[in-house]
């Protein structure tokens, strides 16, 4: 974003540049970025939001919809003042990048020092609709990379959870067949044989179960 503001200045041969996001409300904006050469000519202290309603005629992009050229900005009777070390404006230039009939960015220049005409409005019309492009296009990288991080640790924590759950059902299971396997040994009446029968058949039943749950569970995975 800065180096396509700068690159704004540089070809409609400004000196200033900004550029700013309208927020989903059409209501409020946030500033992105000055270009660099701005801070040669701004001191001034600046809130990064602010509503739409309280900027001055610079703003008219998003009002309006469209291109906004002030050949005379001081002239200007509707325009509002700035604050002290801001950069005197004496010619302006803004256009809105829209998405679907919404504004989504602002970009505008000023101080050139002859008068803006349609062929710089063009050129920044078409530097502002590409800088969305890049952003949008980079944004929706992002919000992917995230996404695959978080199914990735998602993952990682269902494989520790399944180790987990293996160790503790398997070990108490063990331990019955194991024990089952010793009292038989020890002798046990008919009656016995029997129940201990059915306790190993069940506990052997469980453990296919469990078995099967977790080889399911390493397919999905």
């Amino acid at each position: 974003l800065q180096r396509g503001i700068d690159e704004a200045v540089r070809l409609t041969e400004s000196e200033i540049g900004y550029l700013h996001f309208v927020n989903d409300d059409q209501q409020t904006l946030r500033l992105a970025a000055w270009s660099t050469g701005t801070y040669r000519f701004c001191t001034a202290a600046h809130e990064d939001h602010y509503p739409v309603g309280q900027a001055g005629v610079w703003a008219d992009s998003v009002r309006t919809l469209g291109p906004v050229v002030h050949n005379d900005y001081p002239g200007l009777t509707a325009r509002r003042g700035y604050p002290a070390g801001h950069a005197h404006l004496l010619r302006h230039l803004g256009v809105p990048v829209t998405e679907q009939g919404r504004v989504r960015m602002l970009l505008g220049v000023g101080n050139k020092a002859t008068d803006y005409n349609e062929s710089d409005t063009q050129e920044l019309q078409l530097i502002g609709n590409d800088l969305w492009r890049i952003f949008t296009r980079r944004r929706a990288e992002l919000q992917l990379a995230e996404a695959k991080t978080a199914a990735e640790t998602a993952n990682v924590a269902k494989t520790a959870f399944l180790a987990n759950m293996s160790h503790e059902i398997r070990t108490p299971l063990n331990a019955i067949a194991g024990m089952t396997h010793v009292m038989r040994r020890a002798g046990v009446t008919a009656v016995q044989a029997e129940r201990l029968a059915k306790i190993d058949a069940a506990s052997e039943h469980l453990l296919e179960i469990i078995n099967a749950v977790l080889d399911l569970s390493k397919i999905e995975a």
